[in-house]
């Protein structure tokens, strides 16, 4: 048998649904805004133009040892050798690009591109995918891992630096 309690009420409150519509309608309109740049590719961000001060194409293989070999394209000399433990930033790049291009069933023949600009910032470039990475997105010590490799970077950031 149940029993009430007499004289007491329940309100309930609600949430004006109008809220909930919009909240819902923001949601769907990020999601795919979201969807629609990534398949137009409009998600990538240019960094800023500037000239072209040097560039060094480069070839990475993985050694025995667990190394990765940096070789200069032009001179084939080897002008880095990335032990395995440490140097993590650059091998990992570089293993998503190979991955990219091993993805697409292309070659490793192409050396990688990068570049240093007038304005201090860093790229590297796949010419057989055509993907560029703004090194400098990733900070300055993500960024100087590769710096090294070029020969003119350590003599801009010097001069660029306040």
């Amino acid at each position: 048998m149940a029993t009430h309690q007499h004289g007491t009420t329940e309100r309930i409150e609600h949430f004006p649904r109008v809220f909930l519509l919009a909240a819902a309608g923001l949601i769907g309109l990020t999601i795919l805004t979201a969807a629609l740049s990534r398949w137009t590719g409009s998600y990538h961000i240019a960094p800023p133009e500037a000239e072209l001060v040097s560039s060094r194409s480069l070839y990475f293989a993985d050694h025995e040892s667990g190394a990765v070999i940096v070789t200069d394209a032009a001179t084939g000399q080897e002008i880095a050798r990335l032990e395995a433990g440490g140097h993590g930033f650059t091998r990992a790049m570089m293993r998503s690009l190979a991955q990219e291009r091993m993805a697409h069933g292309i070659s490793a023949q192409t050396p990688f591109r990068l570049s240093l600009w007038a304005n201090g910032r860093l790229s590297l470039q796949d010419p057989e995918t055509g993907r560029l990475v703004d090194l400098n997105a990733f900070g300055p010590t993500n960024a100087g891992a590769f710096a090294v490799l070029i020969p003119s970077a350590g003599a801009l950031a010097k001069r660029t630096a306040p």
